[in-house]
């Protein structure tokens, strides 16, 4: 499947599978309890380790916010995103790139993670009182 995703660029299911047989493997094994994010990482870091022995490298990271408002009810158990309505999930790897030639030699971690809570009214002005308290 990793093979299939560099390969096309892209994680969509239905486009990953040649026929319909390979996108049920696909879900099947995405679906599968005993695969989780956590094991992934550590699968992705093993052979990081491998790869980047001996050479100069940097690690990127980025959080991205994934929005999937748009297919709402298609979805289930998903957070609010940044505007605190639409629901998503956010994203946070950590890449590495090798320094000398630019290539990508893979993803040394990744967080995923939901946001349940929804942002107070005032957490602007909330956030400034906790930082400046001699305001007070």
């Amino acid at each position: 499947m990793l093979a299939r995703v560099c390969e096309r660029q892209t994680v969509c299911l239905r486009k990953l599978g040649e026929d319909r047989a390979e996108k049920v493997k696909f879900r099947r094994f995405l679906m599968n309890e005993r695969v989780t994010v956590d094991k992934m990482v550590i699968r992705a870091r093993a052979r990081l380790r491998e790869i980047a022995a001996g050479r100069h490298v940097l690690a990127i990271q980025d959080t991205s916010e994934i929005n999937y408002e748009a297919k709402r009810g298609r979805k289930r158990d998903l957070g609010r995103v940044g505007n605190g309505r639409d629901v998503g999930l956010f994203v946070h790897p950590v890449l590495t790139v090798d320094a000398e030639t630019g290539h990508c030699l893979g993803l040394a971690d990744v967080q995923v993670w939901r946001r349940f809570k929804t942002k107070a009214a005032d957490y602007r002005s909330s956030r400034l009182r906790k930082r400046n308290p001699i305001d007070g």
